[in-house]
């Protein structure tokens, strides 16, 4: 065993949706629709909307849509300095780095476009 889940301790864990009688080709079979819950240290960072409130309250989580359906994820954290952009949220990064995807190809130094950039998931 190389963890355990009690009061008190830190957990790194995700929760997805399938069959629970079969959870290996659950998690095989596993699409970005069925992630219910990723959490880190013990605090909730993406998944489900219902889950929502457990995601911690400052700076806050945003909604994004993963395949038609909604969840939250918590992507900006507490910034000590302006200089870190630890305060960013998954849209001010999204767009920062198509900017200067955008911006690069603009150079013209590569024989290949970068921009669009890649969505966060693929649907099935």
């Amino acid at each position: 065993m190389l963890g355990s889940l009690e009061v008190g301790k830190k957990a790194d864990l995700f929760v997805i949706g399938g069959d629970a009688s079969n959870p290996y080709d659950a998690v095989l079979a596993a699409t970005p629709i069925d992630v219910r819950l990723v959490m880190v240290g013990g605090v909730a960072l993406y998944g489900d909307m219902s889950l929502a409130p457990l995601g911690p309250p400052d700076p806050g989580c945003e909604t994004l849509d993963v395949c038609c359906h909604t969840k939250f994820a918590c992507v900006a954290a507490p910034s000590s300095s302006p200089s870190d952009k630890f305060d960013q949220t998954y849209a001010e990064i999204e767009a920062a780095l198509g900017q200067g995807l955008q911006n690069y190809d603009a150079l013209g130094l590569s024989p290949w476009t970068r921009s669009p950039m890649t969505p966060l998931v693929r649907c099935p």
